[in-house]
C-alpha cells in the first residue's frame, strides 16, 4: 500500500510540475513576439432624446446666446451730460439764448464745430430744429422727433 501511495504521489507531482516547466519554457521562447489585440468597435446607436434633455439643451442654447449678446459692443453713449442724440448723430447743447427778441440755440456737432441755430434751421445731416422754448428744444429727422428738456435729467430716448 505504501508503494501505491508513493507511486500516486509521484504521478501527481509529475502532472503538476511538467506543465509548469513546459509553460515556463514556452514563455521564454515567445518573449520576443508581440501581443496582438483586437479592437472592438460598437456601432453608434441613435437613442431617443428625452423631454428633459431637450429642455436642458434649449436653456443651454439660450444662455449661450445671452453670453454672445453681452460680448457684443453696446451702443456708444455720449461722453457729455448735455449730449443730444437723435438718429446716429450726437450734438452738445451749449445753451438757449434770447437776443433782441429772437431765440437761438448754440450747439456743437460731433466735430466740435459751434453753430448758432434758430427755429427752422437744419443741423448736421437732415436734423431740423423744430421748436425752441425756455425749458426745451425739439429736434426732428425724417424718421423721428425728439424733445429735449433742460434742467430735468431724464432719459432722452423718449420720442414725441
Amino acid at each position: 500500500m505504501k508503494l501505491l501511495i508513493a507511486f500516486l504521489s509521484a504521478l501527481t507531482v509529475l502532472c503538476v510540475a511538467i506543465p509548469q516547466i513546459l509553460a515556463d519554457n514556452g514563455t521564454a521562447t515567445n518573449s520576443n513576439n508581440t501581443v496582438q489585440t483586437t479592437n472592438l468597435v460598437l456601432p453608434v446607436q441613435n437613442l431617443p432624446v428625452s423631454e428633459l434633455q431637450r429642455d436642458w439643451q434649449a436653456k443651454f442654447d439660450l444662455l449661450e446666446q445671452k453670453k454672445q449678446a453681452a460680448a457684443q459692443p453696446k451702443a456708444k453713449k455720449p461722453k457729455n451730460q448735455n449730449a443730444l442724440t437723435i438718429g446716429d448723430q450726437v450734438f452738445t447743447l451749449m445753451g438757449i439764448f434770447n437776443q433782441n427778441g429772437s431765440t437761438f440755440v448754440l450747439i456743437k456737432d460731433e466735430q466740435q464745430t459751434l453753430s448758432k441755430v434758430t427755429q427752422g434751421d437744419t443741423i448736421g445731416n437732415a436734423v431740423k430744429l423744430i421748436k425752441i422754448t425756455t425749458s426745451s428744444i425739439t429736434l426732428a429727422t425724417p424718421e423721428q422727433t425728439k424733445t429735449f428738456k433742460l434742467f430735468q435729467r431724464q432719459s432722452n430716448d423718449k420720442t414725441s
